[in-house]
């Protein structure tokens, strides 16, 4: 069982439905041409911006973070404290926000919804023949690992289109990517986090550059969580978002590692993987 794009927009109309206070919006399309979709939550000056999936086989990520949403909605809602933290003062300090699936095309792929007679479906098929999508493939459609796909470091991991690590022809040439590129200079947050599976660490650098306020933050996320504050060593150390937003902003930037085991981990960890990382991501957004 696979959290899909049709799950993200099932859950995001009834949010729509309980909670008046959150804005639902687009800021780009897939390279399928799917909408991509963002929730807005708060009126604060303060800005803090969460993304999910930017990986196919790590959309647990996305259900966290609609796990979450659903969370803090209610604790609104009803003026309840979260985390310590009264949430309508919240909503009031900081502006969040959440972009659950950055990469629909891709988590799609693995969850087996497109079909066989369609047009991207059938390119991979001719590039990679009859691969094991549902356990291997961590691009978008066009083969591209949306992570190592930003202008930071930026370099050809390989040659050509792959399961995963393939950076792409050059900086933002995938739709995703430039999408959150250009969604993240109009908003200009003052914090970043892009969620990610597995291995329960926090990356909070890029090239030994780090943000004021980086590194205390990191070690109170691990606090929160019980993750471990670590620095990305190889291929994970450069091109990825947190690592362009750091590079960009000067800004807190992280990458959060969810959960344990091999990808895709699943939904037998949702529970988990939610209470470890909503104190963090209230605290990410009182503290910003």
């Amino acid at each position: 069982m696979v959290y899909t794009y049709a799950n993200v927009l099932d859950d995001i109309a009834k949010l729509y439905d309980n909670y008046d206070f959150m804005q639902f919006f687009k800021f780009g399309q897939s390279v399928m041409g799917r909408p991509l979709y963002g929730i807005k939550i708060g009126t604060g000056p303060k800005k803090v911006l969460y993304v999910g999936a930017h990986h196919s086989l790590e959309w647990l990520t996305s259900a966290m973070l609609m796990e979450f949403v659903a969370i803090y909605g209610d604790a609104i809602k009803n003026n309840k404290q979260l985390c310590s933290v009264n949430a309508k003062e919240l909503f009031e300090k900081t502006t969040m926000y959440i972009i659950p699936m950055l990469n629909p095309d891709g988590v799609d792929l693995v969850a087996g919804k497109i079909p066989k007679d369609n047009p991207y479906m059938m390119r991979l098929m001719e590039m990679f023949g009859d691969i094991d999508f549902a356990n291997v493939w961590q691009a978008n459609i066009n083969g591209v690992d949306l992570n190592h796909n930003y202008d930071a470091s930026f370099a050809p991991i390989l040659p050509s289109p792959a399961p995963s690590r393939y950076s792409g022809p050059y900086p933002e040439s995938e739709p995703e990517s430039r999408a959150l590129v250009a969604l993240t200079r109009a908003l200009n947050p003052d914090l970043v986090i892009a969620f990610h599976s597995q291995g329960r660490e926090i990356y909070y650098d890029f090239e030994g550059q780090i943000p004021p306020n980086g590194k205390e933050l990191a070690d109170e996320f691990a606090r929160i969580s019980g993750y471990t504050p670590a620095q990305p060593i190889g291929s994970a150390a450069f091109g990825g978002y947190k690592d362009w937003f750091i590079k960009e902003f000067n800004k807190p930037g992280f990458t959060i590692e969810i959960g344990l085991g091999k990808n895709p981990i699943g939904f037998d960890q949702l529970e988990t993987v939610v209470k470890e990382n909503t104190c963090v991501m209230i605290y990410a957004a009182a503290n910003a």
